[in-house]
C-alpha cells in the first residue's frame, strides 16, 4: 500500500516566510502580487534589480521551498523559460477568503441567534487547544487579551483611563469584519468572537463593548473571583 504525505501545513510556510532576508522578502512580495506566477524577467522590471540578482534570489526562495517553478509553455526551439509561483499568498487575501467564510456560517444560524452564535466562539476556543499559564493578576490576562486581539487583526490599545480595581479595557481600533465601504458584519459574528475571546480568558470574563467610543469598540475583562 502506497503511504500518502499531507500537504505542508501552511502555518510552517507562513512562518519561514517571516524569517526571509530584506532582499529575499522584496522579491518574495514581488512575486506574491503574480497569483499565476512570474517569469525572472517580469521581476526584473518590478523590482528594477538585474535578472542575475533576481534569479539567485529565486533560487534561494526555492531552497526554502517558499517558491515553485513550472516549465513555461513555449513554441519552437530556444532555451525554455520557467515560471516562479509564491507558495504563500497575501495575507490580505487569505484572510478575505475567511472572513467570508464565517460571515457565511454566522448567517446561516436560524433567526440570527446570538447565544448559538457565543456558544460556537466558546467551542472554538476550547478546539483551540491555546492553554498557557493561568495569569497572576488582571494586569497579565489584560496583555494577553490584548495579544490575542493583535493577533486577530483588532488592533488593540489598552485604556488606561479605564483602569477599575476587578476589571480593565482594551480599545479595538480595527476590525477584520467591517467592509472596506464601511458595511457592518451582523451581530452573530459579534457573539462568535465574544464567545471564543471569553472562551481563552478561564475564569476571567471578557465582555466585548461595540461602538462605546469614536472609532472603536471596547472589550472589558473582568475578575469576578
Amino acid at each position: 500500500m502506497v503511504r500518502r504525505r499531507a500537504p505542508r501545513p501552511a502555518s510552517q510556510l507562513t512562518a519561514a516566510a517571516a524569517e526571509l532576508s530584506a532582499k529575499q522578502r522584496e522579491v518574495f512580495h514581488a512575486l506574491q502580487a503574480f497569483p499565476d506566477g512570474a517569469q525572472v524577467a517580469e521581476l526584473s522590471h518590478k523590482l528594477g534589480m538585474h535578472i542575475n540578482t533576481v534569479r539567485g534570489h529565486l533560487d534561494e526562495l526555492i531552497a526554502q521551498e517558499l517558491v515553485s517553478r513550472r516549465q513555461a509553455h513555449t513554441v519552437g526551439r530556444g532555451r525554455p523559460s520557467h515560471i516562479f509561483t509564491a507558495r504563500v499568498p497575501r495575507g490580505s487575501e487569505v484572510a478575505s477568503e475567511y472572513i467570508e467564510l464565517v460571515e457565511m456560517l454566522t448567517g446561516m444560524l436560524a433567526d440570527g441567534d446570538l447565544e448559538q452564535a457565543r456558544e460556537i466562539g466558546q467551542q472554538w476556543a476550547a478546539k483551540s487547544g491555546h492553554k498557557g499559564d493561568v495569569p497572576e493578576d488582571l494586569d497579565e490576562a489584560a496583555e494577553g487579551l490584548v495579544r490575542l486581539l493583535r493577533a486577530m487583526g483588532f488592533d488593540p490599545d489598552m485604556r488606561e483611563d479605564s483602569v477599575a480595581e476587578t476589571s480593565r479595557e482594551v480599545g479595538l481600533r480595527a476590525c477584520p469584519f467591517i467592509g472596506p465601504d464601511g458595511t457592518l458584519p451582523d451581530r452573530t459574528v459579534g457573539a462568535l468572537h465574544a464567545g471564543y475571546i471569553d472562551g481563552r480568558a478561564g475564569e476571567l470574563k471578557v465582555e466585548l463593548k461595540p461602538f462605546d467610543r469614536f472609532n472603536e469598540c471596547g472589550a472589558r475583562i473582568t475578575d469576578p473571583r
